[in-house]
């Protein structure tokens, strides 16, 4: 593991290099300041991209860039700090006598309604959007970890004491928890101290 200077350095050398996008967040709990890094990160990809006149194919390089998403964290006292950083070249690849081309979507994709989850980030609304959903007849039910169902597929919403939403998380019918945000494998683990909200959408 890097001391902290050497990652201060290595951070500092990524910031005067234009060839990459970054972002940080310093945070009291790791995983918020890792979840506020990603969400600037990805605003920051999609106004790069859109400057590269291709925002009609966002989506599919967001999901390239989240790919390639790298991490440096260190300390400042009792925070944590994350610095998130990706090469342009690895969202959209160009060299000698080749056009950027769009990147193949991976398999892994969201549906709308998932979409619209992981865009949720406050406590506060996470019960009109289930109240929405419930009177849309889009759910089979809905309520605190503890009552989840045991088999199926179901989505969860994390939050913290201050009424964040630090993850969006789907359980998958073999019990692998998938980061919407994110598109990596996750676990409670990395959510301590932290509550969360089941539903479980109609196929």
């Amino acid at each position: 593991m890097l001391a902290q200077a050497d990652k201060a350095d290595e951070i500092n050398t990524i910031k005067l290099d234009s060839t990459y996008l970054y972002a940080e967040a310093t945070m009291l709990n790791e995983a918020e300041a890792l979840s506020g890094a990603q969400a600037i990160l990805e605003m920051t990809v999609t106004d790069w991209i859109s400057s590269q006149g291709r925002s009609g194919e966002a989506d599919a390089y967001i999901v390239q860039a989240q790919q390639h998403f790298t991490s440096i964290k260190t300390m400042r006292g009792q925070y944590h700090r994350v610095f998130l950083y990706v090469r342009k070249s690895d969202i959209i690849p160009v060299g000698p006598g080749k056009t950027a081309m769009i990147i193949e979507r991976p398999t892994i994709t969201l549906t709308p309604e998932e979409k619209k989850l992981a865009a949720i980030t406050k406590f506060s609304e996470v019960e009109g959007h289930i109240t929405t959903l419930e009177n849309a007849g889009r759910l089979t039910g809905y309520g605190k970890k503890k009552t989840m169902p045991v088999e199926g597929t179901c989505h969860l919403l994390v939050y913290n004491r201050e009424g964040n939403i630090v993850a969006v998380l789907r359980r998958e019918a073999n019990q692998m928890l998938l980061n919407l945000k994110t598109l990596a494998e996750d676990s409670f683990k990395n959510y301590p101290d932290c509550g969360a909200i089941w539903l479980q959408f109609k196929n």
